[in-house]
């Protein structure tokens, strides 16, 4: 007999014990508790607690290592996953992504297969899960896995779809920055065309389009923009009107991978401004964009490694011979990211000398040098 006990509301009351009774099915292979089990599940899934999460991802993983037959199996694992990653507040860390991956390929797979109805819930909950719920462990699990398998590949491009429901296309631009060291390099090459590629930069900016631009999808999002940025066989597929995420580098760490890459990238200036270029008079915001990359570049300048820094300064004498306002509007980002630094400095003891406010003491240094050299460049005082 399972022990619960349920009060009215969603977060009903549960007898924990039941958990281990649940495992005890799977683990023993009791078919005749099967229905009783999966009846109690359907009512546990409906809770909203820590304990509950945390209880059916345990369960998760039994339930996926059992013996029962694979429709069965599936259908617990299903809603062991659903009461573990339901919901954002609630949820376990994912230290074997094994399973998890299982999962979302095996719901990948049935998915194309027409159970759409089946295949949907279970995607967005496993989506969110390692999106949300990734630590060292999760990482180094997926380092393992084979994101070129094309199961794969075409699961996470239709997460974006405009169809699929907003939690779901939520979890997914959360999901990329997981997954984009590899997804935005060479190995993606077989496994998705340019045609693909274009669909999926397309329903990827839609699903940006369809969120409120908290810090956190800022983040996410600015996060995947500067990968595909870095990228020579990616940056052109990106969305005209999604160049504009540029304006949110300052809600990344300084130390953002891609962000940090696309500074060093010496491809990039160039290829920025020759977008302008080809856009003539109808590219206002190609001309504005490369533009605020040149001042994103000039506020780490003392960085850059020497061909970029030389590109800067070839391309500052040029803007500045044909535009002098630019001048300002350089001027302007730079002293900005410094304030902002100055800002997060002000929040340590003028002596501290913990490591984050060493940090932002040599990156103000870098700002002000990096300032020195504009003004150098311009040919007078940057107001």
């Amino acid at each position: 007999m399972f022990l619960t006990v349920f009060d009215s509301s969603e977060n009903g009351v549960l007898d924990v014990r039941i958990f281990s009774k649940l495992e005890s099915t799977f683990n023993n292979h009791a078919i005749w508790e099967y229905a009783r089990s999966v009846d109690a599940m359907r009512l546990i899934t409906a809770l909203r607690n820590d304990t509950v999460a945390q209880s059916c991802y345990s369960l998760f993983h039994v339930v996926l290592s059992s013996s029962f037959e694979k429709e069965d199996m599936w259908a617990a694992a299903r809603l062991a996953s659903h009461g573990a990653f339901k919901w954002d507040r609630y949820l376990p860390w994912v230290n074997d992504p094994d399973d998890a991956m299982k999962f979302l390929l095996y719901h990948f797979a049935i998915q194309t297969k027409g159970e759409d109805d089946i295949a949907t819930q279970p995607i967005e909950d496993m989506l969110r899960a390692v999106a949300y719920a990734k630590n060292k462990a999760t990482l180094e699990g997926l380092e393992k896995f084979d994101h070129t398998d094309k199961l794969f590949v075409g699961g996470v491009r239709k997460a974006f779809e405009g169809d699929r429901p907003f939690q779901t296309r939520k979890a997914a631009l959360f999901f990329v920055p997981v997954i984009q060291d590899k997804w935005f390099g060479d190995s993606l090459e077989e496994a998705m065309s340019d045609e693909e590629k274009d669909e999926f930069c397309k329903n990827w900016g839609s699903a940006v389009d369809g969120i409120e631009h908290t810090m956190d999808v800022k983040g996410a999002i600015c996060t995947t923009f500067f990968a595909m940025l870095n990228s020579k066989k990616w940056r052109s597929h990106i969305v005209k009107g999604k160049f504009k995420l540029m304006e949110y580098f300052a809600d990344l760490p300084d130390d953002s991978k891609h962000f940090t890459e696309c500074k060093k990238n010496a491809s990039l200036l160039p290829w920025l401004r020759s977008r302008a270029a080809e856009a003539g008079d109808r590219g206002t915001e190609e001309t504005k964009l490369w533009k605020l990359w040149l001042a994103i570049l000039w506020s780490d300048y003392s960085s850059l490694p020497k061909g970029v820094r030389n590109q800067v300064l070839e391309v500052t004498k040029g803007v500045i011979s044909k535009a002098r306002h630019d001048v300002s509007f350089i001027s302007r980002i730079v002293t900005t990211e410094k304030e902002r630094h100055q800002t997060k400095l002000g929040g340590h003891a003028a002596l501290s000398l913990d490591d984050e406010a060493e940090r932002l003491r040599a990156r103000v240094e870098g700002i002000n040098e990096g300032i020195e050299k504009f003004e150098e460049a311009v040919g007078k005082k940057a107001k």
